[in-house]
C-alpha cells in the first residue's frame, strides 16, 4: 500500500525528471555548442566566412593572393607583440600579394579607435571592430575563443593554414 509520503516522493521525482527533460539550455551554452561544432570546420582547404568591412566592402571583395584574418584585442599582451611584427611583415608585400583583415574583439570601440589611430600600418590592413567582443558575428562565425587568432586564406578564400609562429606564417604566404 502506498503511503501519502511515498506518493508525494514519487510525484516529486516524476516532476524533477519532467523538468530535466524539458529544460532549455542557456544561450551561453548553446553558443558554446555551436562554436564547438563550427570549430571542427576550420581545416586546410575549408572556405572562410565573409566579413563585412567598412564602406560596404567585404573580405570576399579583396583581390590579394593571400589574406590574413586576424582576431585581436587591444588589451591582449600577445596581440601587442604580434601586430608590430605583422605590420613589419606587411611592408614586404604589395596589395596584390597580401591583405590583412584585423578584427578587434574589444567591447569598447573607443579603445580600438585610440589604438589604431596610433599605428602606422601599411595600406594592406583592413580594420574592423563592432564592439560586440566575442559575441560578435565574426567571432561566432570563425569560432574564436581567444586572441590572437589568425588564419591565412588564398585568393579563393580557402584556408591555407593556421600558423603558429612567424616562420609558419611566412611559409604559408610564400606557398602557392
Amino acid at each position: 500500500m502506498l503511503t501519502y509520503s511515498r506518493l508525494m516522493a514519487l510525484v516529486f521525482i516524476m516532476a524533477v525528471r519532467a523538468t530535466a527533460q524539458t529544460a532549455t539550455t542557456s544561450p551561453a551554452a548553446q553558443l558554446m555548442q555551436e562554436r564547438k561544432e563550427r570549430y571542427s570546420q576550420w581545416h586546410t582547404g575549408a572556405a572562410v566566412p565573409d566579413v563585412a568591412l567598412a564602406n560596404g566592402a567585404s573580405l570576399y571583395n579583396l583581390t590579394a593572393r593571400n589574406v590574413i584574418v586576424l582576431f585581436w584585442k587591444t588589451d591582449c599582451p600577445y596581440c601587442e607583440q604580434l601586430i608590430p611584427v605583422l605590420n613589419e611583415l606587411s611592408r614586404q608585400y604589395t596589395k596584390e600579394e597580401l591583405a590583412i583583415v584585423a578584427i578587434c574583439l574589444d567591447n569598447d570601440t573607443a579603445a580600438w579607435q585610440a589604438y589604431t589611430g596610433t599605428q602606422t600600418a601599411s595600406g594592406l590592413w583592413y580594420h574592423k571592430c563592432d564592439g560586440a567582443g566575442f559575441y560578435g558575428d565574426d567571432a561566432v562565425n570563425y569560432s574564436v575563443y581567444g586572441t590572437p587568432a589568425l588564419l591565412v586564406a588564398d585568393a579563393a578564400f580557402t584556408i591555407k593554414g593556421n600558423p603558429r609562429g612567424i616562420e609558419q606564417l611566412k611559409a604559408l604566404l610564400d606557398s602557392r
